[in-house]
């Protein structure tokens, strides 16, 4: 598939952008693909990083590391998903990025996307437009991880985690993004307490699990 179709397609910012416009408008922006593996870092905290990117393939993670290194999962991004919004000013933060599976992205310069050419198309003025509406899902997404890690027991916080990837999916049954560290990383618990837990669920009737399929009992 033509990267242009898969954006047409499957990426909220491009959305009611035509294949052929899009097509025309990678070359306007100057947009570059890029592959990672597993584990590669494509950002350490604290570098500059003037770029959106949309996830072609795979899944990357958004990650920040405390004062003693303990790493924590802030969101996930997934295919057809933009990273880099929080650093579109310029910003330099804490904030890191790696790849969570094999991943391809797509690099669009934040300057060529806030700076158009002279043509001034239609179609870069929807591509401003569906840039603020991404941010605001983004917003809503960083919310419920919020919620999750408030809740008071680790048992809590999975259920809270697995109840909303069950409603995504829309049936009982379903595989989680994150692997085992990735989860425990994103509900900010330890690795060896969050398996110990599950075990528990379980063997209580709560849930079913093998790897990361999950069914909620």
């Amino acid at each position: 598939m033509k990267t242009s179709e898969f954006l047409a397609k499957n990426a909220l910012l491009f959305s009611d952008i035509s294949q052929n416009e899009i097509a025309t408008m990678l070359k306007c922006l100057e947009a570059a693909e890029f592959d990672y593996i597993k584990g590669r870092t494509i950002l350490h905290r604290g570098e500059p990083f003037e770029k959106i990117g949309v996830v072609l393939s795979g899944t990357l993670l958004i990650t920040r590391e405390d004062e003693i290194g303990n790493l924590f999962v802030l969101t996930q991004v997934s295919r057809g998903q933009i990273f880099g919004m929080s650093f579109a000013g310029g910003f330099n933060t804490d904030i890191g990025i790696s790849a969570g599976t094999d991943a391809r992205v797509l690099i669009i310069k934040t300057e060529r996307i806030f700076n158009p050419c002279c043509k001034n198309c239609q179609c870069h003025k929807k591509l401003l437009s569906n840039l603020f509406t991404c941010m605001a899902k983004k917003n809503v997404e960083l919310t419920r991880k919020v919620y999750h890690i408030s809740q008071r027991t680790l048992r809590r916080k999975v259920m809270s985690y697995l109840t909303e990837q069950m409603e995504l999916c829309g049936r009982s049954t379903f595989d989680i993004p994150l692997d085992r560290q990735q989860m425990a990383d994103y509900l900010a618990c330890d690795r060896s307490a969050l398996s110990a837990e599950l075990a528990r669920m379980k063997r209580a009737g709560i849930i079913d699990f093998q790897k990361n399929r999950f069914t909620v009992l």
